[in-house]
């Protein structure tokens, strides 16, 4: 009888995995869901371990003043691996500029962007892959694997591989599709790279974020991670926006308050969220959900992202200092922590973070870098308004206006002077990660 019970199970979770599978492709076509350089943490980490000849676990949990925290390291860490991929994309005549229109820009009918590969993935893998559905005529694999493009000759077919392929499962990942902008390749071979791009002064398009798609989510490990947070629902339930654990500042460092919140893109995920999850375990913690009244990210947060993601933030605006304001940057950061990012660049004259109130420990989510030279400024603006997080967030770059800066009380600056010891010391800062930055940037 117990074995007729389990059985039946089986064939009810197996239904309920083919259902949710075919859900997940007929939504593929959601042009909101991905930023198209954003790169996994622990791909970040994966590769950065290996680079650096640094242990993955002493990466990820070792701080000292030479080399920063694990939140600092993998800050530069992506947004080295992201400007290789740029530098990779630019010499294969890829159009940069085509991402660069907001999500609702033309897009390809026979040109598809792969994401969310395994590191490591090869060339050979994505054609046979891809092949079994009709002729290509090329791929580009950017260094490490993480991101294709693929171009088929004919568009019903490049319409049947996206339907087939679209959160199928490739080496244990469900693979991300959309459509490539339609102009995405330059010179000759573009079809239609003669079309005006002059579109950068037209308002973001934003992502769209349904009411009621965030959840609180209690009992956590307190040595549950964010990225286990946000990987442990993404497998389950599907793409995640944002992942966020509280945390609270103590003698022995940032520690877990052992609760946090989920926020999907649709409300019905967030429901099933809670009907599938509820006192599910999650290392070794049978966690209680329930849906949650928090926006975890308001709608000018969400039209920030999108500029920064698609890479508006950079190029749709002038360059008009030394002086950077970093936006979204997560409340648990420090000052030394920006500090450290912003100098592996160049010398800094300055980094501000206003506090909510004179006397309060408590940042206000934004701040200011001013850079000795221009050109430094440039060096880091260029290379970190692509796709670089910090403790999750994806942190927003503009060049800071001077009435802007004015209206900032003085007294909530936090660590402004200039100090020697810090400036050298930031400049030790991922030793090869600036290096590279330095040799490869488009400044």
């Amino acid at each position: 009888m117990n074995d007729d019970n389990d059985e039946q199970q089986r064939k009810k979770s197996s239904t309920f995995k083919q259902a949710k599978n075919e859900e997940n492709r007929q939504d593929a076509q959601n042009k909101t869901r991905w930023n198209t350089l954003f790169v996994r943490p622990n791909a970040v980490a994966d590769i950065m371990s290996k680079n650096l000849n640094m242990n993955k676990l002493d990466l990820l949990t070792k701080s000292d003043r030479k080399s920063g925290n694990a939140a600092v390291r993998m800050a530069l860490g992506e947004a080295q691996i992201v400007n290789e991929i740029k530098q990779f994309l630019l010499k294969n005549q890829v159009h940069l500029e085509s991402f660069e229109r907001g999500v609702d820009c033309p897009r390809s009918r026979t040109t598809i962007l792969v994401k969310n590969l395994p590191s490591e993935t090869q060339e050979q893998e994505i054609k046979t892959l891809f092949e079994k559905y009709g002729l290509i005529n090329r791929v580009i694999l950017p260094p490490y694997g993480l991101t294709a493009i693929v171009e088929m000759q004919e568009s019903n077919e490049a319409k049947f591989a996206f339907k087939k392929l679209a959160y199928s499962n490739f080496n244990h990942y469900p693979l991300y599709l959309e459509w490539a902008p339609e102009d995405i390749f330059s010179g000759s071979s573009a079809k239609s790279s003669d079309k005006s791009i002059d579109v950068v002064d037209e308002k973001p398009e934003e992502i769209i974020i349904e009411d009621g798609s965030t959840i609180f989510v209690k009992n956590l490990n307190f040595d549950t991670t964010e990225e286990d947070f946000r990987q442990y629902f993404e497998d389950k339930i599907g793409p995640v926006h944002t992942a966020t654990i509280a945390t609270k500042k103590t003698a022995k460092g940032i520690l877990s308050m052992g609760y946090g919140f989920i926020q999907f893109y649709k409300s019905k995920m967030a429901k099933e969220a809670i009907k599938k999850l509820q006192n599910s375990t999650l290392d070794g913690h049978p966690i209680e959900i329930k849906l949650s009244n928090r926006t975890t990210t308001s709608k000018t947060n969400q039209t920030a992202m999108v500029k920064s993601f698609s890479g508006k933030n950079r190029s749709g605006q002038k360059q008009t200092g030394s002086k950077i304001c970093v936006k979204n940057i997560p409340f648990e950061a420090t000052v030394e922590d920006v500090r450290k990012i912003f100098s592996s660049f160049g010398q800094i004259k300055s980094v501000r973070i206003p506090k909510k109130l004179a006397g309060s420990s408590q940042y206000r989510g934004f701040g200011f870098v001013d850079f000795v030279t221009k050109e430094d400024a440039k060096r880091a603006f260029d290379a970190l308004s692509a796709s670089t997080h910090l403790y999750g967030r994806p942190l927003v770059l503009e060049w800071a206006k001077n009435d802007t800066i004015m209206n900032i009380d003085n007294n909530n600056d936090d660590d402004d002077d200039d100090d020697n010891n810090y400036r050298d010391e930031g400049r030790q800062i991922g030793a090869k990660m600036a290096r590279y930055f330095q040799q490869n940037s488009n400044g």
